[in-house]
């Protein structure tokens, strides 16, 4: 038997005083060197780290800029395709986005350009192909929960909710430490009335806000209050920002017979067209007897309602209307 050479591992100190401490001086380091290098290769690489560094500096335009040179220079690199397409995706660019992932997939099939590209045809409204590319994902990455994901969403905009929770289960089962995993399968379950294993699956997802509103508003449902107001109260400590968190706490408090003016006054704050806010104030003043403030809660749900909520609001000042002619 021949013995082994025994292997050791020595540390090798880098030197990183020439490597950028922030993003402009990044910028200013690949600027400089595309003006000495002559090697496609190598203006691709410095284009391609220009482009990044655009990126996390806020200069999106800057960034596409580059990321075209780079593959201009070098037309392999997947990985700028890939950048560019998800750059342009937040652009709302579907069009262009796609073009840009197909042509980093003529040069090498990759499970994450297949993957954006569903998404690309997707929003732009080419589902077929996006079904045709998550699937192909999972044939040459089956361990990738994403693409089931996504298509269990296909499967729920046609109404197909049982494919739709079969693949949103199936993400789960591969990726099990992924909440937005969990949501996904919890709503999934939800809309098919499933209401008992929506809530586990909720209850699998709870560091995330939204999982929080929907479990909470399913547990309101349950008559269980008190956990949904707490649970209501942390999405608005998550995401104060958040309109719809903030109306569905003051409803729940108004559910439970609790005083949610101030709730809804606050939650109108953070919409541009409050009509639930409205609507539930106008109905709250009318209560303790005060129809002018009704009248002009009312007055702004009919200005904030959409095609949907019109008719409510118009018949909530309707009814206010009779009402301050019989008082006077």
């Amino acid at each position: 038997m021949a013995a082994q050479e025994e292997t050791t591992q020595r540390a090798v100190f880098v030197d990183t005083s020439n490597e950028p401490r922030t993003d402009e001086e990044a910028v200013s380091m690949c600027t400089q060197g595309l003006e000495r290098a002559t090697a496609p290769r190598d203006i691709a690489d410095l284009q391609f780290r220009l482009a990044n560094a655009q990126v996390r500096r806020g200069f999106p335009e800057l960034a596409v800029a580059a990321f075209r040179a780079c593959v201009a220079a070098d037309p392999r690199r997947l990985d700028a395709f890939n950048n560019l397409g998800l750059l342009l995706l937040r652009r709302y660019d579907y069009g262009a986005a796609a073009t840009e992932f197909r042509h980093g997939l003529a040069v090498s099939e990759s499970a994450e350009l297949l993957l954006n590209l569903g998404v690309a045809v997707e929003h732009a409204g080419d589902v077929e192909e996006a079904q045709r590319c998550y699937e192909r994902v999972i044939t040459i990455a089956p361990k990738d929960a994403r693409p089931h994901a996504n298509l269990g969403a296909l499967a729920a905009k046609r109404g197909a909710l049982d494919e739709a929770i079969a693949c949103h289960r199936k993400a789960v089962e591969l990726n099990p430490d992924d909440p937005w995993l969990s949501f996904n399968l919890g709503d999934a379950l939800e809309d098919a009335g499933d209401d008992e294993s929506a809530i586990r699956a909720y209850e699998a997802s709870i560091q995330l806000p939204c999982a929080k509103n929907n479990l909470a508003g399913l547990l309101e449902k349950s008559g269980d209050y008190d956990r949904a107001e707490a649970l209501y109260a942390e999405c608005c400590a998550q995401s104060p920002d958040d309109y719809d968190f903030a109306v569905n706490r003051a409803c729940c408090a108004r559910s439970r017979g609790v005083d949610a003016e101030a709730l809804f006054a606050d939650a109108a704050k953070l919409c541009e067209r409050p009509y639930a806010c409205a609507f539930n104030l106008a109905e709250l003043a009318a209560a303790r007897g005060d129809i002018q403030t009704a009248l002009a809660r009312a007055k702004e749900a009919v200005a904030y309602a959409d095609e949907e909520e019109i008719d409510d609001a118009r018949e909530l000042l309707r009814a206010l209307l009779e009402a301050w002619r019989d008082s006077l």
